[in-house]
């Protein structure tokens, strides 16, 4: 059942801005998903691109449970969300180029004004605290990046959550996978070419 409302889920909220969609797989609290193939974004018309990897950990957009009904967690900026999640979780660009990439992954991706105005407003004004949580996660020894050879626990625990898994992974001393983003920076800096 998981794998199919998975695919249905990608298929309704498939967005022009990512070039392939990938598989995404929920822990059993929903709340947490994980990416089990690259996504692929490339900024507007700059041939600049962020690769997502297999084994990204995200949550989507995080919203308080008593805005969902008004912006859920998912919607047309499904794809965007999962980038900017990335972003903050990698910082290797700017928490600034981060949120800007997120407003023009959320245009290109054909959300609405008003949709894209408040997100964009609610990671300015509230994101630094989450920007400052996966810092500190990181220099704990947490991970969000799940190495291949973890990633099929999912199969064979049907029940497990996220910060169980997370806690396990980092008892183990499990680490992330070296990060084929190395252009990165560049290619936080090119939303500058992209707006002129």
């Amino acid at each position: 059942m998981k794998k199919i409302y998975t695919l249905l889920m990608i298929s309704l909220l498939c967005s022009c801005a990512v070039q392939q969609s990938p598989t995404l797989q929920p822990f059993s609290d929903v709340e947490y998903w994980i990416v089990r193939g690259p996504l692929v974004y490339e900024i507007g018309n700059t041939n600049e691109k962020i690769i997502v990897p297999a084994g990204f950990v995200t949550d989507f957009a995080s919203v308080p449970p008593e805005l969902r009904p008004m912006f859920p967690r998912v919607g047309q900026y499904l794809f965007a969300a999962i980038v900017h999640d990335y972003l903050y979780w990698n910082q290797i660009c700017s928490k600034e180029e981060a949120d800007e990439i997120f407003y023009l992954a959320m245009k290109e991706s054909g959300v609405g004004g008003f949709t894209r105005l408040a997100f964009f407003q609610a990671v300015d004004k509230v994101g630094m605290s989450s920007w400052e949580e996966n810092k500190q996660n990181k220099e704990n020894g947490y991970i969000k990046i799940v190495p291949k050879t973890h990633i099929d626990a999912l199969d064979s625990n049907p029940s497990l959550k996220w910060p169980e898994y997370s806690k396990i992974l980092k008892r183990k001393n499990i680490s992330e996978p070296v990060d084929a983003n190395q252009q990165l920076k560049e290619t936080c800096n090119a939303i500058e070419v992209y707006r002129t």
